[in-house]
């Protein structure tokens, strides 16, 4: 079973009008009952009740979006999309999960396959999982992080955002 929030949508800008580029896609938090997370994760559900998620089970952020536009073809392929993942503790700063917090997702790269960038577009969902025992207990403000950057990690014309809102992560008792 899976408690869920989300998906918030993506708050974006990007430097091209629509024909030339479009950007659309949300986010959203995941705990798996049982602490585990599968390589393929439940399908993230509108159940914006949920916010408290217990530190001894997994959880996952999961990115969903899509692009399109005349521009597409034209675009380096080798781009990458890089994918962050911020918990603002309420009462005591920002906490730093290290190599859990962040993915870097090829651009040309769907579902492990290289694909052309038409101008039909792509659609994009990966996940950054955080193992159990990873988030510390507390309130969090929770924000996932989207942006387009060069191979070199030089950021792009597009940028977004997805705000979850304050979550607790709390300890049971065994």
């Amino acid at each position: 079973m899976a408690a869920t929030l989300g998906p918030a949508p993506f708050k974006f800008e990007h430097a091209l009008p629509s024909p030339w580029f479009n950007f659309n896609g949300g986010a959203g938090l995941t705990q798996i009952e049982g602490g585990s997370i599968g390589s393929n994760p439940p399908e993230v559900l509108n159940l914006d009740v949920q916010r408290i998620l217990q530190t001894n089970q997994a959880c996952y952020f999961q990115f969903q979006w899509s692009i399109s536009g005349l521009i597409l073809p034209s675009l380096n392929p080798e781009n990458q999309w890089h994918l962050q993942v911020y918990f603002e503790q309420l009462g005591g700063g920002e906490i730093n999960l290290g190599a859990f917090s962040h993915l870097d997702k090829d651009l040309s790269i769907v579902n492990n396959s290289t694909i052309p960038l038409t101008t039909a577009g792509t659609s994009y969902n990966q996940v950054i999982a955080f193992p159990a025992n990873s988030v510390p207990e507390g309130i969090y403000d929770v924000v996932g992080v989207i942006r387009m950057v060069t191979p070199s990690h030089q950021p792009l014309w597009v940028a977004a955002f997805a705000e979850m809102g304050k979550v607790q992560f709390y300890k049971d008792n065994p």
